[in-house]
C-alpha cells in the first residue's frame, strides 16, 4: 500500500508568463491613453473618409455644441465645415492619406447654434491591414483666442502707423549703433 514511484510533469511556462505580462502591460498602456484622451481639456475625434466621426471626447462636444448622440449622425465634411473650407480640408486630408504624414491646418467649425469657431488640426491617419485608409485623428485646439490677439496687434499696428503718418514732424529711425 505505499507508493513505489512518484510521476512528475515539468512544464517550461517562462514564455506563457512572459506574454502575461505583455498583455497586462499593454492594457495598463491602452487603459491610460483612452483615460488620457477621454480626460483631455483638447478637443479629440477620429473620422472615416465617408464622413462619419468615430470615437471623440467631452471637450469635442463642448466645442462643437452639439450632443453626443447628434455628433454620431453628422459628417465631419459637410455639416461640420462650411463650404468655403472644403476644398482645403479635401486637400490636407488627401495628403495624410497619400503620404502617411501628419498635416497641420486650419479651419472653421460650425457649431450647433451656428456660430463659427477657429481651429487647428494635426490630423493623422490609421490604416487597416489591407493598407487602406481606415479613419482620421486628431487633436482640434480652438484658436479663436490666437485669432482675437492676432488681430489686435493688426489693429494695434495699423492705429501706430496711421497716428506716425499723421506726424507733421520728421522722425528717422536709428538702428543700436547708430546706423
Amino acid at each position: 500500500g505505499q507508493p513505489r514511484r512518484y510521476i512528475a510533469i515539468r512544464a517550461d511556462i517562462t514564455a506563457r508568463k512572459q506574454a502575461e505580462e505583455a498583455l497586462r502591460q499593454a492594457t495598463e498602456r491602452a487603459r491610460f491613453l483612452s483615460n488620457a484622451v477621454e480626460n483631455a481639456s483638447v478637443a479629440f475625434a477620429s473620422g472615416y473618409a465617408d464622413g462619419r466621426i468615430g470615437f471623440f471626447n467631452d471637450a469635442f462636444v463642448k466645442l462643437t455644441g452639439y450632443t453626443e448622440t447628434e455628433l454620431r449622425s453628422l459628417n465631419w465634411a459637410v455639416d461640420l465645415t462650411p463650404p468655403e473650407w472644403r476644398e482645403s480640408e479635401a486637400r490636407a486630408v488627401a495628403e495624410v492619406a497619400r503620404t502617411a504624414q501628419p498635416q497641420l491646418y486650419q479651419k472653421e467649425y460650425i457649431r450647433k447654434d451656428g456660430t463659427r469657431v477657429p481651429v487647428e488640426f494635426k490630423v493623422h491617419v490609421a490604416y487597416n491591414d489591407r493598407g487602406e485608409v481606415d479613419y482620421f485623428y486628431s487633436f482640434i485646439t480652438d484658436i479663436r483666442q490666437r485669432k482675437a490677439d492676432e488681430q489686435a496687434l493688426r489693429e494695434s499696428r495699423r492705429f501706430a502707423l496711421a497716428a506716425l503718418d499723421s506726424l507733421s514732424a520728421r522722425i528717422a529711425v536709428l538702428e543700436a549703433d547708430g546706423s
